[in-house]
């Protein structure tokens, strides 16, 4: 993330509170409001919300509590709310949970409802291409955009913003993440230095990642993904925020093999060497994996070289 603008500035609010913020690092040019919490390894601006928080990082149960399930109605309810692009934040994600709500007359929404609809909209403006208005006010949605689209700001900054209007505790967490231009074992570099997020849903810490759900279509897979899929490719040297039951060090996370969603997908696991890179002493190497019993003999697999 640039130097060139203070997060804390990104969300001063114009139109009530100031949002309440929370990050695992605390930007070069610093901030005299925010305070660090070792109880919970953070900084934030609002040290009296986190002690209400009273929940701290675990590894989250894999049930979670949706009313509305399905997604082509909030891909196509978020498709369809269209807003002028000089809206303030609050009123568009106030709009969106409200036309939610809507869609099912008899239920209320759950904060993984309100998660999901937020998720599926910001994603499809990321994607989005479209010049926008250029505005200073900082607290509308075409500000904050163009801070994006010229990276002086990150994804999951927005994404914070937005679930503080939803009262939904988020967390930014800093650090590395294994993108397309990685290459096995290569050491991380700055460039690889990225932003992702945990909310606070239904009594977990849950893993978001807005950035990598954008795209044509709204990948869901990094909604809510298990920790144990995600130390694949984002490592925090946070270890709480890992949400591992046990944690993984940089030299392991570089050294580990290079696996993709679809391999959790598919329900398989490695059963014996997990590095990127083996090197084969005699010509010869077996790699033995575990398929999912219910669909192995449906499957069929391709060495690429």
């Amino acid at each position: 993330m640039s130097n060139n603008v203070s997060l804390q500035d990104s969300i001063r609010n114009k139109e009530g509170p100031e949002p309440w913020f929370m990050s695992t690092y605390l930007q070069k040019n610093g901030n005299l409001s925010m305070v660090y919490s070792g109880e919970y390894d953070l900084y934030t601006n609002n040290k009296s919300e986190l002690e209400k928080v009273v929940i701290h990082p675990h590894v989250p149960e894999r049930v979670i509590n949706y009313h509305i399930t399905d997604d082509k109605l909030i891909e196509s309810m978020c498709q369809e709310t269209l807003f002028d692009q000089v809206v303030s934040l609050k009123v568009i994600i106030e709009t969106l949970l409200s036309r939610g709500a809507q869609s099912h007359s008899d239920i209320t929404l759950t904060d993984a409802d309100k998660v999901k609809i937020m998720y599926f909209w910001l994603s499809q403006q990321i994607a989005r291409t479209t010049p926008v208005s250029i505005s200073a006010d900082r607290y509308c949605f075409a500000y904050q955009i163009n801070q994006i689209r010229h990276s002086r700001n990150a994804c999951a900054v927005l994404f914070a913003f937005v679930c503080f209007y939803a009262k939904i505790p988020c967390e930014i967490i800093k650090g590395f993440v294994k993108g397309g231009s990685y290459y096995p074992q290569e050491k991380l570099k700055e460039k690889y230095t990225r932003e992702w997020n945990a909310v606070l849903v239904h009594g977990h810490w849950r893993l978001v990642d807005v950035l990598w759900g954008s795209g044509e279509t709204v990948d869901t897979r990094y909604l809510f993904p298990d920790p144990e899929m995600m130390r694949f490719t984002h490592f925090t040297d946070h270890v709480m925020w890992q949400l591992v039951d046990k944690p993984t060090t940089q030299l392991a996370f570089e050294a580990q093999a290079f696996i993709k969603p679809r391999f959790f997908e598919l329900n398989m696991k490695m059963m014996h060497e997990k590095h990127g890179v083996i090197l084969c002493q005699d010509g010869e190497l077996e790699l033995c994996f575990q398929l999912d019993s219910s669909q192995a003999s449906k499957q069929e697999f391709k060495l690429l070289e």
